[in-house]
């Protein structure tokens, strides 16, 4: 038995015990830690390449300046999307076509009427007329979707069909 100071006494064995539980599990804590060291230091390792500091620092000042540059580059783009948005509004992108047979069944359907609009509806409406003695062609201008001149039913028909009207 031992006695501490007199306040309690405990059995030699039981101490012995308790000290060879707290061994073990401090062993057990330290092996846990030295695998975690390992297994960290392999990743770090992996991580550094073999580098030392400074080229690792100038592997990270390289991708920085990528970085940059690809910054850079996507302004570009950006700017230049928008002015290809801008031209796009100017050229054609809605087009109407009807064929018909200008005069009755004697020059066939070789007569048209083409309608070429831009995003704003602006654009032109040609009439060609194919007929025995000869063609014709006439041209007639569009703006917002509309002719300033009497536009003929085969005209109306394309017009109708470049600005996406339900014609049938």
């Amino acid at each position: 038995m031992v006695d501490f100071f007199g306040i309690f006494t405990v059995n030699s064995a039981y101490l012995f015990i308790a000290l060879t539980v707290l061994f073990l599990i401090s062993f057990i804590m330290v092996i846990t830690l030295l695998c975690k060291l390992k297994n960290l230091t392999r990743r770090y390792e992996d991580f550094m390449g073999g580098r030392d500091g400074r080229t690792m620092e100038e592997v990270i000042r390289g991708k920085l300046d990528e970085i940059e540059d690809i910054k850079l580059k996507s302004f570009k783009n950006g700017k230049d999307i928008a002015e290809l948005y801008e031209k796009m509004e100017k050229t054609v992108c809605k087009v109407g076509l009807v064929k018909y047979d200008a005069f009755n069944e004697m020059g066939g359907k070789l007569s048209f009427a083409l309608v070429l609009l831009n995003e704003h509806n602006t654009g032109l409406s040609m009439n060609s007329m194919h007929g025995p003695e000869g063609s014709y062609v006439y041209v007639k201008e569009i703006i917002n979707g509309q002719s300033y001149i009497a536009l003929g039913d085969e005209e109306q028909k394309a017009l109708d069909i470049a600005l996406d009207r339900n014609t049938q």
